[in-house]
Protein backbone atom coordinates (compact mmCIF):
# COMPACT_ATOMS: atom_id res chain seq x y z
CA UNK A 1 0.00 0.00 0.00
CA UNK A 2 1.19 3.27 -0.92
CA UNK A 3 1.99 5.67 1.82
CA UNK A 4 0.27 8.84 1.53
CA UNK A 5 2.87 12.11 1.21
CA UNK A 6 2.23 15.12 2.86
CA UNK A 7 3.19 17.64 1.38
CA UNK A 8 5.63 20.15 3.19
CA UNK A 9 3.52 22.82 3.82
CA UNK A 10 1.04 21.37 6.16
CA UNK A 11 3.71 19.89 8.23
CA UNK A 12 5.23 23.93 8.49
CA UNK A 13 1.58 24.91 9.60
CA UNK A 14 1.20 21.61 12.12
CA UNK A 15 4.52 22.52 13.77
CA UNK A 16 3.15 26.36 14.04
CA UNK A 17 0.37 25.33 15.63
CA UNK A 18 2.12 23.38 18.33
CA UNK A 19 3.96 25.90 18.83
CA UNK A 20 1.34 28.61 19.68
CA UNK A 21 -0.53 25.68 21.73
CA UNK A 22 2.46 25.81 23.53
CA UNK A 23 3.00 29.15 24.04
CA UNK A 24 -0.95 29.34 25.43
CA UNK A 25 0.21 26.77 27.57
CA UNK A 26 2.96 28.06 29.25
CA UNK A 27 0.79 31.93 29.76
CA UNK A 28 -2.09 29.96 31.61
CA UNK A 29 0.64 28.45 33.92
CA UNK A 30 2.23 31.61 34.51
CA UNK A 31 -0.90 33.64 35.11
CA UNK A 32 -1.78 31.13 37.06
CA UNK A 33 1.42 30.90 39.57
CA UNK A 34 1.31 34.81 39.55
CA UNK A 35 -2.60 34.96 40.82
CA UNK A 36 -1.10 32.76 44.38
CA UNK A 37 -0.46 34.61 47.16
CA UNK A 38 2.89 34.74 48.60
CA UNK A 39 2.90 31.96 52.01
CA UNK A 40 4.36 33.10 55.37
CA UNK A 41 6.87 29.75 56.18
CA UNK A 42 8.09 28.71 59.23
CA UNK A 43 8.18 25.60 61.67
CA UNK A 44 7.28 24.61 65.03
CA UNK A 45 9.77 24.87 67.81
CA UNK A 46 8.01 23.88 70.99
CA UNK A 47 6.36 25.16 73.80
CA UNK A 48 5.81 28.61 75.61
CA UNK A 49 3.04 28.29 78.27
CA UNK A 50 0.31 25.55 79.48
CA UNK A 51 -0.01 22.56 81.05
CA UNK A 52 -0.87 18.84 80.57
CA UNK A 53 -5.42 18.17 81.08
CA UNK A 54 -6.97 14.72 81.25
CA UNK A 55 -10.06 14.55 79.26
CA UNK A 56 -12.24 11.82 77.44
CA UNK A 57 -11.46 11.72 73.88
CA UNK A 58 -13.23 9.11 71.53
CA UNK A 59 -14.69 7.39 74.49
CA UNK A 60 -11.31 7.15 76.25
CA UNK A 61 -9.18 9.15 78.37
CA UNK A 62 -6.03 11.04 77.23
CA UNK A 63 -3.54 13.46 78.79
CA UNK A 64 -2.13 16.10 76.52
CA UNK A 65 -0.46 19.00 76.66
CA UNK A 66 -2.45 22.17 76.15
CA UNK A 67 -1.51 26.01 75.74
CA UNK A 68 0.32 28.39 73.82
CA UNK A 69 2.99 26.59 71.42
CA UNK A 70 5.52 28.90 69.25
CA UNK A 71 5.85 29.14 65.31
CA UNK A 72 9.07 30.57 64.14
CA UNK A 73 9.19 32.16 60.61
CA UNK A 74 11.63 31.93 58.07
CA UNK A 75 12.35 35.46 58.62
CA UNK A 76 13.05 34.97 62.03
CA UNK A 77 10.28 35.96 63.90
CA UNK A 78 8.60 33.90 66.52
CA UNK A 79 4.94 34.41 66.53
CA UNK A 80 3.03 32.26 69.09
CA UNK A 81 -0.03 29.96 68.32
CA UNK A 82 -2.13 27.53 69.35
CA UNK A 83 -3.46 23.67 68.40
CA UNK A 84 -6.48 23.41 65.98
CA UNK A 85 -6.23 20.31 65.43
CA UNK A 86 -5.98 17.94 68.34
CA UNK A 87 -6.02 14.30 66.75
CA UNK A 88 -2.99 15.15 64.59
CA UNK A 89 0.64 15.36 66.37
CA UNK A 90 2.89 17.73 66.16
CA UNK A 91 6.69 17.75 66.46
CA UNK A 92 9.74 20.45 66.66
CA UNK A 93 11.22 21.32 62.91
CA UNK A 94 8.08 20.41 61.45
CA UNK A 95 7.36 22.80 58.33
CA UNK A 96 4.08 25.00 57.95
CA UNK A 97 2.81 27.89 55.47
CA UNK A 98 -0.05 30.25 56.31
CA UNK A 99 -3.37 29.12 55.17
CA UNK A 100 -5.19 31.74 54.76
CA UNK A 101 -8.12 33.12 57.49
CA UNK A 102 -10.23 31.00 60.25
CA UNK A 103 -13.29 32.28 59.54
CA UNK A 104 -13.38 29.71 56.07
CA UNK A 105 -13.32 27.25 58.83
CA UNK A 106 -16.34 25.98 60.31
CA UNK A 107 -16.77 27.28 64.06
CA UNK A 108 -14.20 30.06 62.87
CA UNK A 109 -15.50 32.83 63.78
CA UNK A 110 -15.87 31.64 67.10
CA UNK A 111 -12.12 30.80 66.91
CA UNK A 112 -11.84 34.01 65.88
CA UNK A 113 -12.95 36.09 68.36
CA UNK A 114 -11.34 34.33 71.24
CA UNK A 115 -8.19 35.19 69.29
CA UNK A 116 -8.76 38.65 69.50
CA UNK A 117 -10.16 39.42 72.78
CA UNK A 118 -7.92 37.09 74.28
CA UNK A 119 -4.27 36.93 72.88
CA UNK A 120 -1.83 34.62 74.29
CA UNK A 121 0.02 37.29 75.45
CA UNK A 122 -2.02 38.00 78.04
CA UNK A 123 -1.78 34.38 79.00
CA UNK A 124 0.57 34.90 82.44
CA UNK A 125 -0.42 31.74 84.00
CA UNK A 126 -0.74 27.78 82.63
CA UNK A 127 -3.74 26.99 83.83
CA UNK A 128 -5.35 30.20 81.93
CA UNK A 129 -3.08 29.38 78.58
CA UNK A 130 -4.08 25.37 79.39
CA UNK A 131 -7.98 27.13 79.79
CA UNK A 132 -7.75 29.01 76.50
CA UNK A 133 -6.34 25.96 74.80
CA UNK A 134 -8.78 24.12 75.64
CA UNK A 135 -12.13 26.90 74.61
CA UNK A 136 -10.83 26.09 71.02
CA UNK A 137 -10.74 22.67 71.35
CA UNK A 138 -14.39 23.07 71.77
CA UNK A 139 -15.11 24.72 68.26
CA UNK A 140 -12.36 22.96 66.03
CA UNK A 141 -12.55 19.69 66.81
CA UNK A 142 -15.89 19.04 69.73
CA UNK A 143 -14.14 18.27 72.85
CA UNK A 144 -16.59 18.39 75.86
CA UNK A 145 -15.79 20.37 78.67
CA UNK A 146 -17.52 18.35 81.19
CA UNK A 147 -15.17 15.33 81.00
CA UNK A 148 -12.21 17.13 82.38
CA UNK A 149 -10.94 14.95 85.02
CA UNK A 150 -8.21 17.18 86.81
CA UNK A 151 -8.00 18.02 90.78
CA UNK A 152 -8.64 21.94 90.25
CA UNK A 153 -11.62 22.54 88.34
CA UNK A 154 -9.94 26.17 87.71
CA UNK A 155 -9.19 24.97 83.37
CA UNK A 156 -12.72 23.33 83.44
CA UNK A 157 -14.72 26.27 84.41
CA UNK A 158 -12.28 29.22 82.57
CA UNK A 159 -13.00 27.09 79.09
CA UNK A 160 -16.59 27.16 79.77
CA UNK A 161 -17.05 30.35 80.27
CA UNK A 162 -14.98 31.38 77.39
CA UNK A 163 -17.00 29.14 75.00
CA UNK A 164 -20.11 31.09 76.55
CA UNK A 165 -18.62 34.13 75.67
CA UNK A 166 -17.78 33.20 72.35
CA UNK A 167 -20.91 31.85 71.33
CA UNK A 168 -22.84 34.74 71.49
CA UNK A 169 -20.18 37.24 70.13
CA UNK A 170 -20.68 38.89 66.51
CA UNK A 171 -18.08 37.30 63.70
CA UNK A 172 -14.86 39.62 63.27
CA UNK A 173 -14.69 40.87 59.79
CA UNK A 174 -12.10 39.48 57.38
CA UNK A 175 -9.33 41.57 57.29
CA UNK A 176 -6.48 42.45 54.63
CA UNK A 177 -4.19 39.22 54.26
CA UNK A 178 -0.69 38.80 53.59
CA UNK A 179 0.43 41.31 50.94
CA UNK A 180 1.50 39.22 47.32
CA UNK A 181 4.26 41.39 46.88
CA UNK A 182 5.89 40.67 43.27
CA UNK A 183 8.27 42.74 41.70
CA UNK A 184 9.26 43.16 37.62
CA UNK A 185 10.98 42.02 36.26
CA UNK A 186 12.90 39.35 38.46
CA UNK A 187 15.93 39.78 36.30
CA UNK A 188 17.66 42.31 34.09
CA UNK A 189 20.66 42.61 32.03
CA UNK A 190 21.56 46.13 31.24
CA UNK A 191 24.75 48.20 30.26
CA UNK A 192 26.36 50.93 32.80
CA UNK A 193 24.36 54.28 32.17
CA UNK A 194 20.92 52.84 30.97
CA UNK A 195 17.78 52.93 33.43
CA UNK A 196 15.87 49.73 34.17
CA UNK A 197 11.63 50.28 35.27
CA UNK A 198 10.43 48.55 37.50
CA UNK A 199 6.88 47.54 38.95
CA UNK A 200 6.36 46.48 42.04
CA UNK A 201 2.60 45.00 43.09
CA UNK A 202 1.24 44.25 46.16
CA UNK A 203 -2.67 43.34 45.65
CA UNK A 204 -4.99 44.62 47.32
CA UNK A 205 -3.12 44.12 50.91
CA UNK A 206 -0.70 46.91 49.97
CA UNK A 207 -3.72 49.08 48.43
CA UNK A 208 -2.30 53.10 49.67
CA UNK A 209 0.73 52.07 50.96
CA UNK A 210 4.23 52.47 50.50
CA UNK A 211 7.09 50.22 50.09
CA UNK A 212 10.90 50.81 51.14
CA UNK A 213 13.04 50.45 47.91
CA UNK A 214 16.83 49.24 48.45
CA UNK A 215 19.56 49.20 46.23
CA UNK A 216 23.42 47.89 46.29
CA UNK A 217 26.31 47.92 43.95
CA UNK A 218 26.62 50.69 41.36
CA UNK A 219 23.67 51.96 40.79
CA UNK A 220 21.26 54.72 41.60
CA UNK A 221 17.65 54.98 41.84
CA UNK A 222 16.09 58.48 40.93
CA UNK A 223 16.87 60.52 43.86
CA UNK A 224 20.40 59.77 43.16
CA UNK A 225 20.61 57.82 46.89
CA UNK A 226 20.09 54.08 47.14
CA UNK A 227 16.96 53.67 49.56
CA UNK A 228 13.65 55.35 48.47
CA UNK A 229 10.02 55.48 49.41
CA UNK A 230 7.79 54.37 46.79
CA UNK A 231 3.88 55.03 47.22
CA UNK A 232 1.27 52.30 46.09
CA UNK A 233 -1.81 53.15 44.10
CA UNK A 234 -5.54 52.09 45.00
CA UNK A 235 -4.20 48.66 43.34
CA UNK A 236 -1.07 48.24 45.12
CA UNK A 237 0.90 49.11 42.26
CA UNK A 238 3.98 51.20 41.87
CA UNK A 239 7.12 52.12 39.90
CA UNK A 240 10.84 53.07 40.34
CA UNK A 241 13.80 53.51 38.28
CA UNK A 242 17.15 52.09 38.61
CA UNK A 243 19.91 53.63 36.57
CA UNK A 244 23.67 51.91 36.52
CA UNK A 245 26.69 53.98 37.46
CA UNK A 246 29.73 51.17 36.54
CA UNK A 247 30.05 47.47 35.71
CA UNK A 248 28.82 45.32 38.50
CA UNK A 249 25.77 43.73 39.52
CA UNK A 250 22.88 45.09 42.04
CA UNK A 251 20.44 43.79 44.36
CA UNK A 252 17.13 45.35 44.36
CA UNK A 253 15.25 44.67 47.85
CA UNK A 254 11.65 46.29 48.03
CA UNK A 255 9.85 45.74 51.80
CA UNK A 256 5.96 46.15 52.56
CA UNK A 257 5.38 46.09 56.29
CA UNK A 258 2.12 44.45 57.09
CA UNK A 259 0.14 43.14 59.89
CA UNK A 260 -0.26 39.14 60.11
CA UNK A 261 -3.56 38.70 61.63
CA UNK A 262 -4.37 36.91 65.31
CA UNK A 263 -6.61 33.98 63.15
CA UNK A 264 -3.98 33.14 60.54
CA UNK A 265 -4.04 29.55 60.00
CA UNK A 266 -1.10 27.60 59.45
CA UNK A 267 -0.99 24.10 57.72
CA UNK A 268 1.83 21.80 57.01
CA UNK A 269 3.87 21.74 53.95
CA UNK A 270 4.66 18.34 53.35
CA UNK A 271 1.91 16.02 52.53
CA UNK A 272 3.75 12.84 53.63
CA UNK A 273 4.59 14.31 57.14
CA UNK A 274 1.02 15.63 58.28
CA UNK A 275 0.72 17.92 61.69
CA UNK A 276 -1.61 19.36 63.30
CA UNK A 277 -2.66 22.99 61.90
CA UNK A 278 -2.04 25.67 64.07
CA UNK A 279 -2.98 29.38 64.22
CA UNK A 280 -1.87 32.26 65.38
CA UNK A 281 -2.65 34.07 68.62
CA UNK A 282 -1.44 37.52 68.43
CA UNK A 283 -1.40 40.50 66.12
CA UNK A 284 2.32 40.58 64.43
CA UNK A 285 4.21 42.97 62.85
CA UNK A 286 5.90 41.42 59.60
CA UNK A 287 7.49 42.77 56.28
CA UNK A 288 6.55 41.11 52.56
CA UNK A 289 9.92 41.16 50.55
CA UNK A 290 10.83 40.96 46.98
CA UNK A 291 13.74 40.52 45.29
CA UNK A 292 15.64 41.57 41.88
CA UNK A 293 19.26 41.29 40.47
CA UNK A 294 20.58 43.42 37.41
CA UNK A 295 23.81 42.70 35.97
CA UNK A 296 25.70 45.90 34.70
CA UNK A 297 27.90 45.67 31.85
CA UNK A 298 31.04 48.31 30.82
CA UNK A 299 29.69 51.36 28.98
CA UNK A 300 30.70 50.97 24.94
CA UNK A 301 33.09 53.89 25.01
CA UNK A 302 31.30 56.34 22.11
CA UNK A 303 34.23 56.36 19.01
CA UNK A 304 34.41 59.77 17.14
CA UNK A 305 34.28 59.25 13.69
CA UNK A 306 37.44 60.72 11.42
CA UNK A 307 36.56 62.72 9.06
CA UNK A 308 37.24 61.78 5.29
CA UNK A 309 39.13 64.16 3.29
CA UNK A 310 36.92 65.34 0.57
CA UNK A 311 37.88 64.05 -2.94
CA UNK A 312 38.81 67.11 -5.15
CA UNK A 313 37.34 67.19 -8.68
CA UNK A 314 39.59 65.99 -11.17
CA UNK A 315 40.77 68.80 -13.60
CA UNK A 316 41.45 68.26 -17.25
CA UNK A 317 45.00 69.32 -18.20
CA UNK A 318 44.79 72.13 -20.26
CA UNK A 319 46.57 71.69 -23.68
CA UNK A 320 49.80 72.77 -23.79
CA UNK A 321 50.93 73.99 -28.01
CA UNK A 322 53.72 71.76 -29.02
CA UNK A 323 57.07 74.06 -29.68
CA UNK A 324 56.89 73.96 -33.33
CA UNK A 325 53.07 75.70 -32.73
CA UNK A 326 54.74 78.36 -30.26
CA UNK A 327 58.07 78.90 -32.94
CA UNK A 328 55.00 79.53 -35.66
CA UNK A 329 53.07 81.82 -33.52
CA UNK A 330 56.17 83.58 -32.86
CA UNK A 331 57.51 84.06 -36.08
CA UNK A 332 53.47 84.80 -37.23
CA UNK A 333 54.07 87.65 -34.30
CA UNK A 334 57.62 89.26 -35.58
CA UNK A 335 56.79 88.98 -39.16
CA UNK A 336 57.05 91.98 -41.35
CA UNK A 337 54.39 94.48 -42.16
CA UNK A 338 54.67 93.11 -45.54
CA UNK A 339 54.25 89.75 -44.39
CA UNK A 340 50.86 90.43 -42.78
CA UNK A 341 49.73 92.48 -45.41
CA UNK A 342 49.91 89.49 -48.14
CA UNK A 343 48.78 86.94 -45.90
CA UNK A 344 45.68 88.83 -45.26
CA UNK A 345 45.38 89.61 -49.26
CA UNK A 346 46.28 85.84 -49.67
CA UNK A 347 43.57 83.85 -48.04
CA UNK A 348 44.85 80.47 -49.48
CA UNK A 349 48.19 80.98 -47.45
CA UNK A 350 45.90 80.25 -44.34
CA UNK A 351 44.34 76.69 -45.56
CA UNK A 352 44.28 74.16 -43.43
CA UNK A 353 46.80 72.12 -42.15
CA UNK A 354 47.42 68.61 -43.81
CA UNK A 355 48.07 64.83 -42.44
CA UNK A 356 51.72 65.46 -43.79
CA UNK A 357 52.30 68.52 -42.52
CA UNK A 358 55.45 69.12 -40.12
CA UNK A 359 53.44 69.84 -36.66
CA UNK A 360 50.94 67.05 -35.33
CA UNK A 361 47.63 67.59 -34.80
CA UNK A 362 46.81 68.19 -30.98
CA UNK A 363 43.59 65.82 -30.02
CA UNK A 364 40.80 67.63 -27.99
CA UNK A 365 41.39 66.21 -24.38
CA UNK A 366 43.80 63.87 -23.35
CA UNK A 367 42.92 60.09 -22.14
CA UNK A 368 41.84 59.18 -18.32
CA UNK A 369 44.47 57.61 -17.51
CA UNK A 370 43.80 57.48 -13.71
CA UNK A 371 40.08 55.30 -13.97
CA UNK A 372 39.72 51.98 -13.22
CA UNK A 373 39.27 49.65 -16.46
CA UNK A 374 35.88 48.10 -16.37
CA UNK A 375 34.86 44.54 -14.68
CA UNK A 376 34.26 41.87 -16.96
CA UNK A 377 30.41 40.79 -16.55
CA UNK A 378 30.89 36.99 -17.11
CA UNK A 379 31.51 35.96 -13.21
CA UNK A 380 28.11 37.87 -12.50
CA UNK A 381 26.40 35.74 -15.09
CA UNK A 382 27.97 32.58 -14.05
CA UNK A 383 27.23 33.15 -10.27
CA UNK A 384 23.29 33.84 -10.80
CA UNK A 385 22.69 30.42 -13.49
CA UNK A 386 24.61 28.83 -10.11
CA UNK A 387 22.10 30.38 -7.95
CA UNK A 388 19.20 29.29 -10.22
CA UNK A 389 20.16 25.96 -10.39
CA UNK A 390 20.88 25.05 -7.07
CA UNK A 391 17.42 26.41 -6.51
CA UNK A 392 15.39 24.54 -9.17
CA UNK A 393 16.73 21.48 -7.30
CA UNK A 394 15.89 22.03 -4.62
CA UNK A 395 12.40 23.19 -5.42
CA UNK A 396 11.91 19.31 -7.65
CA UNK A 397 13.01 17.46 -4.52
CA UNK A 398 10.69 19.59 -2.06
CA UNK A 399 7.73 18.25 -4.55
CA UNK A 400 8.35 14.98 -4.62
Amino acid sequence: MKRAVVPPSLHVRRIWRAFFILLALIAVTTTSVRAAAQPVTGRYTGRVIGREVTFERNGKLVNDWSGVLNLQLDSGENIPVFCIEVDVLVRPGDRYRSDGPVQVLPNGCKIRYLLDKYPASSAKTTDEAAARQMALWVFSDGIDLTTITDTTTFVRDRATTLVKEAQSAPCPPVQAGIPDLTLEPAIADAAAGQTVNYTVRAGAGGAGQQVSVAISGPALLANGQQQANVPLDAQGNGVFAVTGTGAGSTAVTVKLPYQLQAGTVFSHINDSRKTQRLVSAAKQLLSALATSQISWAAATPTETPTPRPTARPQEKPHEQPTPEATASAVSEQTATPEAAIEQTATPEVAAPQTAGSAGPQQPRSLPRTGAAADAPLWPVVGLAALLCGCGWRLLRRARR
